[in-house]
């Protein structure tokens, strides 16, 4: 039986050039997404510990005696960090909005392309010039590096795109990590709620008497007190 290799099936060498760009690509999008998730897990967990530092007077003085009024005082400590961490991006996201106003109040520009002007501070590279696209098994893939557009230049008319745009972004951003660090902490809280008033059975076995009556006499609260005779 002759085997024919697989590279054969692709035909000629631009078939399989496309097919080792794909493969690179999709090992490059896999190792950024993992990459992402780590940084996210890791910053959601650093987050979180913040509402250890809200609830741990209330819960070591007992204050909190149930899950549900933890719970309830949890949220309410919550809600209130969120609005504090919220306040720089509201406050850029309001000098942001001041300077729109004032800026297409003067000018009649209320429709302005900024994004489209901001990019002027960035390489841009001409992705429709079909060179750089061909055809691998029905799918259009991307088979070479486009051709390059324009250079970073600088444009006076358009110094309120270079304002509005990074305190846009700076806002959405900073909101974004509130909103994180608000979902991290009630995660946190959910997780405490069961760990600190939670019942467990680990090491208690039904038919081990030695370990019940030892397990039950350290949980027995008439015992508390009590001298040694």
């Amino acid at each position: 039986m002759n085997r024919v290799p697989f590279l054969a099936i692709l035909g000629g060498d631009s078939d399989r050039h496309l097919l080792i760009i794909a493969i690179v690509f999709l090992v490059v999008i896999f190792l950024l997404l993992g990459l992402l998730g780590m940084a996210i897990r890791a910053t959601t967990s650093a987050m979180g510990k913040k509402m250890d530092d809200e609830l741990h007077d209330a819960v070591i003085h007992r204050v909190i005696d149930n899950p549900k009024q933890l719970l309830r005082y949890g949220r309410i400590k919550n809600g209130r960090v969120f609005f504090k961490s919220a306040l720089p991006a509201l406050a850029v996201l309001l000098v942001s909005i001041i300077l729109y106003v004032s800026y297409a109040g003067a000018t009649g520009n209320w429709h302005e392309d900024f994004l489209g002007h901001f990019s002027t501070l960035f390489w841009t590279w001409d992705w429709d010039d079909p060179s750089c696209w061909s055809n691998f098994w029905g799918l259009t893939l991307l088979s070479g590096w486009p051709p390059l557009e324009s250079s970073p230049h600088w444009v006076n008319e358009y110094w309120a795109s270079y304002i509005l745009v990074p305190l846009w972004t700076a806002s959405i951003v900073l909101f974004a990590l509130s909103v994180q660090a608000w979902i991290a902490r009630l995660l946190l809280l959910h997780r405490r709620v069961h760990s600190v008033y939670g019942k467990s059975l680990e090491g208690f076995n039904f038919y081990n008497e030695e370990k019940a009556a030892s397990l039950g006499k350290a949980a027995d609260p008439a015992d508390e007190g009590k001298n040694p005779s």
